[in-house]
């Protein structure tokens, strides 16, 4: 099974800054982001979890939350072998800010980090 991760970050600090993701998402804010990382999808709510159980979703599934100064993905879908060629929605998305992409799949060595 391995560890395996799929997170794609953005945050208004740099990146020695710390994400600040206390409390809940916002739930408005979220579904913004949402609509517009994944245009067309069905948005269902969700309750809260944590970061830990959510960084490698299920195919077709991912969570996403958007808290002060930080939004955070985790969703395999955007994995691929060339984290630096990420859809180009996603760095448009990031205009700004601080763009942070880690993804890991231990079983067969594939580490990648990108940050933007």
């Amino acid at each position: 099974m391995g560890a395996k991760t799929a997170l794609l970050v953005y945050m208004n600090t740099g990146v020695s800054g710390a994400p600040r993701m206390t409390g809940n998402a916002d739930s408005e804010r979220t579904r913004a982001l949402v609509r517009r990382l994944y245009p067309g999808w069905e948005v269902a709510g969700a309750s809260g979890c944590e970061l830990g159980d959510a960084t490698y979703p299920v195919e077709g599934t991912a969570y996403i939350g958007s808290f002060p100064g930080t939004d955070i993905t985790c969703d395999r879908h955007w994995m691929g072998d060339y984290p630096t060629r990420p859809p180009q929605h996603l760095i448009d998305g990031s205009v700004g800010r601080r763009m942070v992409v880690h993804w890991m799949h231990s079983v067969v060595d594939f580490f990648a980090f990108a940050v933007w």
